[in-house]
């Protein structure tokens, strides 16, 4: 009971003082004179600059386009301006929505439909969603056309590779990848799960150096990579984390879980803003 008082005694200066930044924020919140103010200020401040636009894929969840909060805090928290991007079918549509970004991120998900890269589904493979396939499929292809940088993570590295023409694993623990480690950790996903090695030279090794600890929560991975992508990073029983190609970086693991926790992984969507930025 005391260990429990003086924990309370601890945190309660800081949701004091969280309070009071909140007040001097909010205090004139229904003053719109005020909120003008502040929009000119900011007008003020980046005339003659912009945050460099990165737009995020999307998912379904339950009849909504979503996509989840960390995509969203990470691109901010690395100075970009993100926006999701809904997912359709029609190709024109798409093309037309590129106009109005600089940097693309492609998000994990599903298991992307085998079909896709020549192959029937085995037993191990997972949910999945077939309009998202076509959808980011279109999205990836044409940003590469554009020459729009592209970061991808998770089932984003599997479904990039799939766009430009490489195969996938279906399942890791069914294949030959050794020694067997795991994947699909069960823990918060703030916490790494297992180490990689990178390659020196990467465009991955120049924001994390030769080693890092990563999270993992997948059960697929790249299996042949695309024409003009290549393996830069492995974990200990050589299944590949990450992926790298011209304008392109690729990840099998979730940084933007991590940047809290450990901010140099911040470093993966501080990237993607810097070629944005120069596009």
């Amino acid at each position: 009971m005391k260990r429990l008082f003086i924990c309370v005694m601890l945190a309660l200066p800081l949701a004091i003082s969280a309070q009071t930044e909140r007040g001097k924020i909010f205090q004139n919140e229904y003053n719109l004179n005020v909120l003008n103010h502040r929009i000119d200020s900011v007008v003020a401040a980046t005339k003659g600059e912009r945050l460099p636009v990165i737009g995020i894929g999307t998912l379904f969840a339950d009849g909504r386009t979503a996509t989840e909060q960390v995509y969203i805090d990470a691109v901010r928290a690395a100075g970009g301006a993100p926006v999701m991007i809904p997912i359709g079918d029609d190709v024109a549509a798409i093309d037309r929505i590129l106009d109005g970004i600089d940097g693309l991120v492609i998000p994990g998900g599903e298991d992307v439909l085998p079909f896709l890269y020549g192959e029937e589904p085995d037993t191990h493979f997972g949910k999945d969603c077939l309009e998202r396939d076509y959808f980011e499929i279109s999205l990836i292809r044409l940003a590469r056309k554009r020459g729009i940088p592209i970061l991808s993570v998770c089932r984003g590295m599997q479904v990039t590779n799939v766009a430009l023409g490489g195969t996938l694993c279906q399942d890791i623990p069914s294949a030959d990848y050794s020694p067997k480690i795991q994947h699909g950790q069960w823990s918060t996903t703030s916490t790494p799960h297992h180490s990689i090695s990178i390659d020196k030279g990467s465009q991955l090794y120049s924001i994390l150096g030769a080693k890092a600890q990563v999270n993992s929560t997948h059960h697929q991975c790249v299996k042949q990579p695309a024409p003009g992508m290549r393996i830069v990073a492995k974990a200990p029983d050589d299944v590949p984390e990450a992926m790298e190609g011209d304008g392109i970086l690729c990840v099998q693991f979730h940084p933007e879980a991590m940047i809290w926790k450990h901010p140099e992984m911040l470093g993966i969507y501080k990237w993607i803003v810097e070629k944005a930025s120069r596009k």
